[in-house]
């Protein structure tokens, strides 16, 4: 049996930083970002979409008479072929369908569906040749095989555990799909109706009201309802008649369950549960449903309740008392739960939102069950101690070594979503998306910074999160991106805040706004300034680079103290890279409205930008140096790491087949990496 889930959106975060070991005293000039320069264009800004890479590469190289690069000594400086390795990454999987027959047991993450024949055991990541298209959002699984559908590509068959996969959509035509089964027969239901798997193709049948939500299938009999009303629909012909059973029983089938006595059990909107032992003609009332319950399942006579952000309930005594469950389950996000099923061998299993697949074998304590999982988008990656350290947008960051693989890293930052982490060697600096930065010497004991701007966002009061972080001589600096308060929804005023860099001259506890020199993108309604939205930043000792979606890339020499237009990057363009090799400036840009994508260097210190493109095609999602050469990020046409040789760009490593490549990249000593979309980090690794 598989029940209907709520549509999910996977939340991507896209983003690095860029980093650098140089040295150098700077004053702090406690400086008030409203003495800064008055709007001359008060046009707005830009969608930051950009991507910054951390650039660890020494820069002691020079350019000869011509200006032409010269490559230093390094393990990176001869190397011209490599490959993408996976390393994975934590077992940060999504999980927001499960289904099981037999021994096999198959969870979609949305992108792909993780199969395990072991009842749960271990697992293995599966998808068509060419993906599944827009979300992986439902599926079943039969002694026919598993069964996929997506949100408007169609749905897919396996025969063969994964191994390959067919499109068997055939005439289904229903919009955004379902699955349904009690593990022989199949149904898709769709916004606007029903549709019954034959074996070859799909049959249409008929719906009794746009819009169903949750079908629970006992063979012929069908069981439908809505979410907003305490109405069940049932046909006892696959789908081609249906009646009304509950008018008058007030349960919503939309959370709801069949038991194997045959128990028909369903919660209606005011969260009390009631049971039905004739098919939805009479229900009895067996008291509320913890608060918060999204669905019910019965297990061996007990009734259980997912509850997504307080794991999992049980009752053993008919739904008169309810009591937690969460022995061994993590906390915070890793403990969200999305679904939850018993296998044929009455094992519980449960999908998480970040944590993969957890299993109960005695219904009361947990344990994990992900081997063969690794996956999760970074949105940042830099090295502490030599230790490669990730942020997936959660509450915990991740360290990576060959010898033992992934693991957690420091302390856990408690209902955090970090994305974006930076290390000095000294200090570790993390940027959250709704509970502002924070540092810490070693990743524990963290401490919340100050000083940076707050705007009201979807979680209230907050702190502008950064879009890229850089050390640079004793500072850090950070990319502010532009914020809108207000919501168009009730018709309020957009007001904008914020934009413009950061700096931290103690390790990241205390941050000044930096915006002196720079041109200021309007005035807001309450007569603040805000400036160009940040979209990648680079540090050096002598030089600083801020990155924007609108004003180019503005110039510091100063330590940040007072910053100036450059020349000769297109406008309106979004920078998502910035780096620098033997003293010659680089910068990676988007340019939707002309020509002007691809990459840009300077030879004068940033105050002038002339493109070196050539070799390059598709999104240049960011740069990186190591050695005195420079590596870019290409994410979608002939996607792969590129290496310069002063003059054309070369591929170094190309993008493995069903990988999606989103950044970081970045390179510290022999090691460099790459994050990926929803499937870790691959290593870029010299081929001999």
């Amino acid at each position: 049996m598989t029940r209907l889930l709520p549509t999910l959106t996977t939340l991507t975060a896209l983003a690095a930083l860029i980093a650098c070991d140089a040295r150098v005293d700077y004053e702090d000039p406690k400086q008030d970002p409203d003495d800064s320069a008055a709007p001359e264009d008060t046009g707005g800004s830009g969608d930051d979409t950009g991507v910054t890479e951390d650039d660890t590469g020494d820069d002691t190289g020079g350019v000869d008479d011509t200006g032409e690069v010269q490559p230093e000594e390094g393990p990176w400086s001869e190397v011209l072929d490599a490959e993408l390795l996976e390393v994975g990454g934590p077992p940060l999987v999504l999980l927001w369908d499960l289904d099981s027959h037999g021994s096999t047991v198959v969870g979609l993450d949305g992108q792909a569906a993780w199969v395990s024949t072991d009842d749960g055991l271990s697992w293995t990541r599966s998808v068509p040749e060419a993906g599944f298209g827009y979300q992986a959002r439902s599926v079943a699984v039969t002694a026919e095989g598993i069964f996929v559908a997506t949100w408007y590509d169609g749905v897919w068959w396996s025969g063969d555990a994964g191994g390959s996969w067919t499109d068997i959509t055939g005439s289904l035509r229903l919009t955004t799909p379902a699955l349904a089964s009690d593990g022989e027969s199949i149904y898709a239901v769709g916004t606007d109706g029903v549709a019954a798997w034959t074996g070859g193709d799909w049959d249409a049948r008929t719906a009794p009201f746009p819009f169903p939500s949750g079908m629970i299938v006992d063979g012929e009999t069908l069981y439908l309802g809505q979410s907003w009303v305490d109405d069940l629909y049932v046909s006892e012909d696959g789908g081609r008649t249906w009646s009304v059973r509950n008018a008058d029983a007030a349960a919503t089938f939309y959370q709801s369950a069949l038991s194997d006595q045959g128990w028909l059990l369903g919660m209606n909107t005011q969260g009390d549960v009631r049971r039905s032992t004739d098919g939805g003609r009479t229900f009895i009332d067996l008291g509320p449903a913890p608060t918060g319950a999204e669905a019910l399942f019965v297990h061996e006579g007990d009734l259980y309740a997912r509850v997504r952000q307080d794991g999992v309930w049980v009752s053993h005594d008919d739904g008169q008392s309810w009591s937690v469950i969460n022995d061994g389950l993590p906390e915070g996000y890793a403990r969200w739960i999305y679904d939850m099923i018993a296998t044929d061998s009455g094992a519980l299993l449960i999908g998480t939102q970040s944590s993969g697949a957890w299993r109960s074998d005695d219904g009361e304590t947990w344990g994990a069950s992900s081997q063969g999982m690794g996956g999760g988008t970074p949105g940042g990656l830099s090295f502490h101690d030599g230790v490669l350290v990730g942020a997936f947008g959660l509450d915990q960051l991740w360290s990576y070594e060959a010898e033992v693989g992934w693991t957690q890293f420091g302390d856990r930052m408690a209902n955090a979503q970090i994305n974006r982490v930076l290390s000095d060697g000294d200090a570790i600096v993390i940027s959250t998306s709704y509970d502002g930065a924070w540092t810490s010497a070693d990743g524990s004991a963290w401490t919340r910074a100050t000083g940076l701007p707050e705007f009201n966002g979807t979680a209230g009061p907050q702190v502008i999160p950064a879009s890229g972080l850089a050390a640079g001589g004793e500072a850090m600096f950070m990319a502010l991106p532009l914020e809108i308060e207000g919501s168009s929804y009730g018709g309020g005023p957009q007001i904008p805040v914020g934009g413009g860099v950061a700096r931290s001259l103690d390790g990241g506890q205390s941050w000044t706004w930096m915006t002196a020199g720079m041109t200021a993108s309007g005035v807001n309604d309450w007569g603040d300034r805000y400036y160009p939205s940040a979209t990648a930043v680079g540090a050096w000792a002598d030089v600083q680079l801020l990155g924007t979606s609108t004003n180019g890339v503005l110039r510091s020499a100063d330590g940040g103290q007072s910053w100036l237009a450059t020349v000769g990057l297109p406008s309106y363009a979004t920078v998502t890279g910035l780096t620098r090799a033997q003293g010659v400036l680089y910068a990676s840009v988007t340019d939707y409205a002309s020509d002007g994508s691809g990459v840009w260097r300077s030879t004068d210190g940033g105050a002038s930008w002339e493109m070196s493109s050539e070799g390059l095609g598709g999104t240049i999602a960011g740069l990186t140096a190591a050695d005195g050469v420079v590596f870019a990020l290409v994410t979608d046409d002939a996607a792969g790491v590129y290496r310069f040789d002063g003059e054309t760009w070369e591929v170094l490593a190309e993008a493995p087949s069903g990988m999606t490549l989103t950044g970081p990249l970045v390179v510290e000593g022999e090691g460099m990496f790459v994050g990926t979309y929803a499937q870790g980090v691959l290593q870029v690794a010299p081929v001999e």
